[in-house]
Order: C-alpha cells, then sequence, then structure tokens
C-alpha cells in the first residue's frame, strides 16, 4: 500500500482580531486542485482553546466569495491602518 505524502500548504495566511484567530490556508486536493479551508480558534470561557474549520472546494469558491461581499456590503468596514 502506498503512503499518502503530506503536501506543503499552497499559501497559509493568520489574521488576529481580539482573542480570536483566523487562518487561511490553501491545499491541494488528491485530483490536484486547490481548497480553501479557513479556521478560527479561540478560547471558550473556561479557558479550554477551540478550533473550527470551513473547508470550501474550487468549485463553491466563486460563489462562496460572492456571497461574502454580499455579506459585507451590510457592514461600515473601516480602513486599514496606514492607508
Amino acid at each position: 500500500m502506498q503512503e499518502k505524502v503530506k503536501q506543503p500548504p499552497v499559501y497559509s495566511g493568520v489574521c488576529k482580531s481580539g482573542k480570536r484567530v483566523f487562518f487561511f490556508d490553501v491545499k491541494k486536493a488528491s485530483n490536484n486542485t486547490n481548497y480553501l479551508i479557513v479556521s478560527e480558534s479561540s478560547f471558550d470561557k473556561e479557558g479550554n482553546k477551540r478550533r473550527n474549520s470551513l473547508m470550501i472546494f474550487n468549485n463553491e469558491l466563486s460563489p462562496f466569495i460572492e456571497e461574502m461581499k454580499k455579506a459585507a456590503e451590510h457592514f461600515e468596514i473601516p480602513e486599514p491602518a496606514g492607508v
């Protein structure tokens, strides 16, 4: 039996927001297409670390981004510092 070799991420990014941290990882699937994993790391009221993840495949990315843009229109988004 051939053992799968874990490939390094195509891209990894981090966004810190208060007590929460968001990780964005683009990885390559076995069919050679990319997929996105968005993970959120935080601590619950008892101090236990929690991690939640959302996996978005290549064919789902366009509609996902479109809905995110629509949702973002309902927020007042401040400019990043230093712009």
